[in-house]
């Protein structure tokens, strides 16, 4: 990418990191590890957007207050709403894995997403949700660095299994391996591959930030495309971010956020609006991304981009016209803002990051 003394970059155009190899005895803990750091110089300095796994973890989770033999009496909305909530209770027990925990780069969770549906009451190994954009039992949670929402996004990471088994009074849900092609994604694999020859099942993470990265790499292709809004190229820190910004964007809670703070309020009744969000927001980050609303507009939906190189305490100014069609429209609308940016880092400073930047619509 950069190039040494011993030769020329072997990749200079690169502007996209796929990072999935997790430090499986460096969980965060409040303290950001070495190697996030170095992650986050080198994206600020070489403009380089790092996507990472949020790591992964077979940790079985505790249902409490209700039996194994109740539980499996429960229908697949009811098990949602508990499985939501010991995930919930066993998400500072899942921190992530280093470096994910870094603040430049976008730090991926997976989804649990699969063709199979949720299995009937009645069935001891069953699938915990049904719906596009739910938190894989396996994905690690977050939050980041003082409190940093982490993960930034989750992708397809396939669905893995949950074993009923009794704990006491209590049910404890064991992660199942996953080996069906239903219940994975779908990967190259050595020539004895378990699905066929040369393709074999992968789940987790790890997948899901190869998926987050191929949707970067068709953002930008799309946009420098010939009839794309740059043709002639972006220099490759403005490739990055605009990556980053644009997959961020398409990112969102649907009916799986939803029905986590209604978990969230089930168990709390008087628990805070705000305080449902955090929590959510603990496991699925600004929710599942959506690859046709990143690289794509519709006829009720535009997505405008600009850069800028803004100094310290000063402003860049972005002027959108309201189209003709929506002057004489009297339908609800919508304004999303997305800021993506790379903050200057400092190794010597608990907080790291040396810049903040907000938006104002005026």
């Amino acid at each position: 990418m950069l190039g040494d003394n011993e030769g020329a970059a072997s990749a200079p155009e690169a502007f996209v990191v796929n990072l999935s190899i997790g430090v499986a005895n460096r969980v965060y803990a409040n303290r950001i590890s070495g190697l996030a750091r170095l992650l986050d110089w080198w994206a600020e300095k070489h403009g380089v957007l790092f996507v990472i796994a949020a790591g992964n973890t077979t940790e079985p989770l505790l249902v409490r207050g209700v039996d194994a033999v109740a539980f499996e009496a429960l229908d697949a909305g009811e098990r949602a709403k508990h499985a939501a909530l010991a995930l919930l209770d066993a998400a500072p027990r899942r921190a992530l894995l280093a470096p994910a925990e870094c603040i430049n780069g976008l730090t991926v969770g997976a989804t649990a997403t699969s063709s199979a549906p949720a299995n009937p009451r009645g069935l001891s190994v069953f699938h915990p949700f049904n719906g596009r954009g739910a938190p894989s039992i396996i994905s690690r949670s977050g939050f980041g660095a003082r409190g940093a929402l982490k993960p930034d996004i989750l992708a397809p990471g396939g669905r893995p299994r949950a074993r009923i088994a009794p704990a006491s009074g209590d049910t404890r849900l064991s992660v199942q391996d996953v080996h069906t092609q239903e219940d994975a994604l779908v990967a190259a694999a050595p020539p004895l591959g378990a699905i066929s020859a040369g393709i074999g099942p992968t789940y987790g993470t790890s997948p899901a930030a190869a998926t987050a990265t191929r949707t970067a790499l068709q953002i930008v292709e799309g946009l420098e495309s010939e009839d794309g809004a740059y043709p002639d190229r972006l220099p490759r820190r403005d490739r990055a971010l605009i990556a980053k910004a644009l997959l961020t964007q398409s990112a969102q809670w649907g009916d799986s956020g939803a029905a986590i703070c209604d978990a969230i309020k089930f168990r709390t009744p008087d628990v805070k609006w705000s305080r449902q969000r955090k929590e959510a927001a603990r496991l699925i980050g600004l929710g599942a991304t959506d690859p046709v609303r990143a690289i794509a507009s519709d006829d009720h939906r535009v997505t405008c981009v600009g850069f800028g190189r803004v100094s310290p305490d000063k402003a860049v100014i972005f002027t959108a016209p309201l189209p003709e069609d929506l002057n004489a429209s009297l339908a609800p609308r919508r304004v999303v803002i997305t800021l993506a940016w790379f903050s200057p880092v400092s190794p010597w400073r608990s907080k790291l990051s040396l810049a903040r930047l907000q938006a104002d619509i005026v």
